[in-house]
């Protein structure tokens, strides 16, 4: 069962004859969306946008939008749905014991007598 979720988007876009689509739907990644990736032979910062536009499942009421309607999201729009994306990942990286809850960059910094890994 592929976990989804749903985001609200700031601007959105019209969707069909003057529908303007305000939520997007995301799915967790999968290892064919990788795949994908490298099997085209894009790297970096391209597949990193491959992969999210791939784990975009709906804009509005439109089911798998292409990469070419997804192009014309708003950066603003594609940030909300990128930390949307990170925070189902991390998500599901806890639930799989896979990382401790709460983790992440800012773990530890504010225990007394401990510094964040990086800090001096």
């Amino acid at each position: 069962l592929m976990l989804t979720r749903e985001v609200k988007l700031h601007t959105g876009m019209i969707v069909g004859a003057s529908d303007r689509a305000m939520t997007a739907t995301i799915r967790e990644e999968t290892l064919e969306d990788e795949l994908v990736a490298l099997e085209s032979g894009i790297e970096g910062l391209r597949a990193h946008r491959t992969i999210m536009m791939r784990r975009v499942t709906k804009i509005g009421d439109l089911d798998d939008p292409q990469p070419a309607v997804l192009r014309k999201l708003t950066r603003t729009d594609w940030e909300l749905i990128e930390r949307s994306l990170q925070k189902l990942d991390l998500e599901l990286a806890e639930a799989a014991g896979l990382v401790e809850r709460g983790g992440g960059p800012d773990a530890g910094r504010d225990e007394p007598g401990r510094a964040a890994p990086g800090d001096a």
